[in-house]
């Protein structure tokens, strides 16, 4: 919303906003990106139990978000659907964070943790940011509002203030990391805080999904810091 309101460029976006070069998109209206980073792929047929879902971008890898699968882009894949689910993909490379703790509506949702969700690319890399303010004044236009950029590249996940000039109190913080595409496991991972402080975070790898989850690093979401993985 953040990119939406700064440059006008659409939320939701046919897949040939960002892939023009392949035409056989042009006529696709069944499938749209949430963003540059999420694939979105509704169920509209009744009773459907499986849908196919084409994945843009020849050098792309695609993350199932339901189940973790890697796909390779420019490549139509086949995948269940139920009542309970939307095919939703994660494009490699980014970072998307999120709130995840349900709730009976968004407004509860204010004060509760984020999760980062890291989808690694062929290089094993992603980047992201977040935008954070006070959803309900004008504030933000005279500075009153957080934007951090998360890098992760050779084993360290970096968060900077991307607009240092800017000022807000959050107590917004972050409950888990989520690293999608990762086949090895680190011994040790390390957080390294705004003030220099450091800690060892407790984390689990899941070897059949190439996946890990970084528990309660629990810094502020306006905070720098870095997060080191040690073999």
């Amino acid at each position: 919303f953040y990119h939406a309101s700064d440059t006008g460029a659409p939320l939701v976006r046919p897949l040939w906003v960002e892939y023009p070069e392949e035409k056989n998109t042009f006529a696709m209206e069944d499938e749209f990106l949430l963003g540059k980073d999420l694939l979105v792929k509704p169920v509209t047929t009744q009773g459907q139990n499986s849908i196919d879902v084409y994945l843009p971008g020849k050098d792309e890898y695609w993350y199932d978000l339901k189940e973790y699968k890697i796909y390779r882009g420019q490549n139509t894949i086949y995948v269940p659907t139920s009542m309970e689910t939307i095919p939703l993909f994660q494009r490699g490379g980014s970072i998307i964070p999120t709130k995840q703790r349900v709730r009976r509506c968004s407004a509860l949702m204010h004060k509760d943790p984020y999760t980062l969700t890291l989808a690694l690319n062929s290089k094993a890399e992603a980047e992201g940011n977040i935008y954070v303010d006070d959803g309900h004044t004008f504030d933000y236009k005279n500075g009153a509002y957080v934007y951090m950029k998360f890098t992760f590249r050779g084993g360290r996940l970096i968060a900077k203030k991307e607009k240092p000039a800017t000022h807000f109190k959050t107590d917004a913080w972050i409950e888990r990391i989520v690293i999608l595409g990762i086949s090895n496991s680190p011994k040790v991972i390390i957080l390294t805080t705004e003030g220099g402080e450091t800690r060892h975070l407790q984390f689990k790898h899941d070897s059949s999904t190439n996946s890990m989850t970084i528990k309660k690093p629990a810094v502020n979401i306006a905070q720098e810091w870095t997060i080191s993985m040690h073999a």
